[in-house]
């Protein structure tokens, strides 16, 4: 029984090196993950207009950790509330431009009708 143990030990400790491997590849996976996640927020918030300096704040805080949940909580509120702005005003020249698109296709259509009308 003590040789069986024994053998039982020699391969456990021959799959310590492997497993300590494994779960640093795990943690590093997990880093990258995280980092990733990171870059995919401040390029989200950058293609919706947030300003560098907000995403500077915010990261910073974000870096000091819970305590500043509040904080960050408070700068998202306040970008959003500025992307809401910027989204009624980007509506509000959309349905513009439309309007503007009609009229040209209004005055398209009544000359070559009026050239139509000629022949």
């Amino acid at each position: 029984n003590l040789l069986r143990i024994n053998d039982i030990l020699a391969e456990i400790e021959g799959n310590l090196d492997p497993l300590k491997e494994q779960s640093e590849k795990a943690k590093k996976y997990l880093n990258l993950r995280e980092e990733l996640k990171n870059i995919e927020f401040v390029i989200c918030m950058r293609n919706a207009g947030l300003s560098i300096e907000a995403l500077a704040e915010y990261l910073s805080l974000f870096k000091e950790g819970d305590k500043t949940i509040e904080l960050r909580r408070n700068i998202l509120i306040r970008e959003r509330d500025k992307l809401a702005l910027k989204i009624e005003d980007m509506k509000k020249a959309y349905e513009r431009l439309n309007y503007k698109i009609d009229v040209y296709y209004s005055v398209i259509l009544q000359k070559e009708k009026e050239t139509f009308d000629k022949k």
